[in-house]
Order: structure tokens, then C-alpha cells, then sequence
């Protein structure tokens, strides 16, 4: 099951493909949640949607309540939850935007370490 928690985190680090640059972010805060944030609205929501919807189905495969606890947070108020992570963004102008993502989900719903049972 660490393999599968590794293959999630790869999963993960393949979101930015979503969106093709951040045309107004500088270099430097190119893949930071401060560059994140002078992303389209559209593209932010897109990212937040596709990796917590990759978060929650991965996860849903190693531990359906923790899978269904991403899907059941993040849907009980998208405007509300896209509003708390950029808020958590803001306040971390450094971090990537998938470990603030990451960091939100596993808060809410607990760890992704998962164990096949042979620890």
C-alpha cells in the first residue's frame, strides 16, 4: 500500500499539466500558492476540483471512509471550500498548491499513510 500511497502523490504532481502557465505570475512564485492565486478563477477551481477529485479516488481505494470524507467535505460547499483554500493559500505564499491542498485534506479527513496489513 505505500506504493499506492506513492502512485497518489504522482497522481497529484501531475495537476499542474491542467493548466498551461501562470501567464501573470513571475518566475519566481511560478509554482507557489502566491502564483497559484493570480491564476484565472477558473483555472484555480479547476486545479482545487481535479486534485481533490484524484485525493478522494485514490484514497476511496485504500480506505473508503477517508475517500468518502474528501468527497463528502469538499461537496457539502464547493464556494465555501474553494474560498478556505485560497484563504489557506494566502496564508502560505510559499508552499505548492498541492501541498496546501494535501495538507487541508488530510486535516479534515486524516492521514494518507495507508498500510497493506504486513506492518
Amino acid at each position: 500500500m505505500e506504493r499506492l500511497f506513492q502512485v497518489a502523490v504522482a497522481a497529484l504532481s501531475l495537476v499542474p499539466a491542467l493548466y498551461t502557465s501562470y501567464s501573470s505570475a513571475g518566475e519566481s512564485d511560478k509554482h507557489t500558492s502566491s502564483g497559484f492565486l493570480k491564476m484565472a478563477e477558473a483555472n484555480r477551481i479547476n486545479y482545487i476540483q481535479t486534485a481533490i477529485g484524484i485525493a478522494s479516488a485514490i484514497t476511496f481505494v485504500n480506505d473508503r471512509q477517508k475517500g468518502q470524507c474528501i468527497s463528502d467535505w469538499y461537496l457539502s460547499d464547493r464556494i465555501k471550500n474553494n474560498e478556505t483554500i485560497h484563504k489557506t493559500m494566502r496564508e502560505n505564499p510559499d508552499r505548492e498548491p498541492r501541498a496546501v491542498i494535501l495538507g487541508m485534506l488530510q486535516h479534515r479527513c486524516g492521514s494518507f499513510k495507508f498500510s497493506d496489513g504486513d506492518s
